[in-house]
């Protein structure tokens, strides 16, 4: 029989599961030096299996397992032996593991060496290391691009007279 207990100390929310405290998030206070504002990093550790959707607004790290979609309008970053089952919507992200799902990210989205993606990416910026696994649609605008109009022309010829005749 499982018997369930919450408890928190300094910040750190642990499950007590069959005599052993599981740790399952670790919120650490991060106070922005430019709004003064406090948010939370969420850390689901190593280990730690969670099946359930996640919506915050602070930034996340995954280095264990998770089915069920996650909400951010901040950071993602899962690390290199994470794996997700579900749709990510965040803000920006750094993604090192297996992500089993869709990723819509409003930033720049980084996809490192370890990682292993099967399903779309959309992105407003993407950076894709060398070694990465994608099976995926990709869907990137940059916004910095500038349109085809707005580039000067280079080398434009307005004068043929020294043209080479063949």
């Amino acid at each position: 029989m499982l018997k369930k207990q919450n408890c928190t100390a300094n910040n750190t929310l642990f499950v007590y599961i069959c005599g052993k405290f599981l740790l399952m998030f670790k919120f650490m206070k991060q106070k922005s030096a430019e709004s003064g504002d406090i948010s939370a990093i969420n850390l689901i550790g190593k280990g730690t299996a969670i099946s359930g959707n996640i919506t915050c607004h602070g930034n996340i790290r995954i280095d264990g397992s998770l089915i069920g979609d996650i909400t951010s309008s901040n950071k993602i970053v899962t690390g290199p032996e994470s794996e997700v089952e579900g749709d990510l919507r965040i803000g920006s992200g750094k993604i090192g593991g297996k992500v089993y799902g869709n990723i819509y990210s409003s930033g720049t989205l980084e996809i490192e060496s370890t990682a292993l993606i099967e399903g779309m990416i959309e992105s407003n910026g993407l950076i894709i290391h060398e070694g990465a696994n994608l099976k995926a649609e990709i869907n990137s605008k940059n916004k910095a691009m500038p349109k085809m109009q707005d580039l000067p022309i280079k080398n434009k010829a307005t004068d043929f007279s020294s043209a080479a005749v063949l």
